[in-house]
């Protein structure tokens, strides 16, 4: 999903904001539930249980988190879009 709307990118600020980032000692970790890709930046945001993915470093974050952005992205308005690797 692209999210495109200043008032939704700005809820997902505040949510991202709101989070508690607890550095790990590993980044060995695959696999994402969510994604979310900044347009102008170079570097995704991952997702997964209770962790985050910010330019290649993982953060605990709090436990709830992942249902939180879950009633989030289900609320935007917004065409779902398949996500492909940029290399296919």
């Amino acid at each position: 999903m692209r999210i495109t709307g200043s008032e939704d990118i700005h809820l997902f600020v505040d949510f991202f904001n709101s989070l508690n980032f607890q550095p790990l000692g590993y980044d060995n970790i695959k696999g994402w539930q969510f994604r979310i890709h900044l347009t102008n930046d170079t570097d995704d945001i991952y997702f997964i249980s209770d962790k985050v993915s910010i330019s290649g470093k993982w953060y605990a974050i709090d436990s709830d988190a992942i249902n939180k952005l879950d009633v989030l992205y289900k609320n935007y308005n917004y065409k779902k879009e398949i996500w492909k690797y940029p290399n296919n």
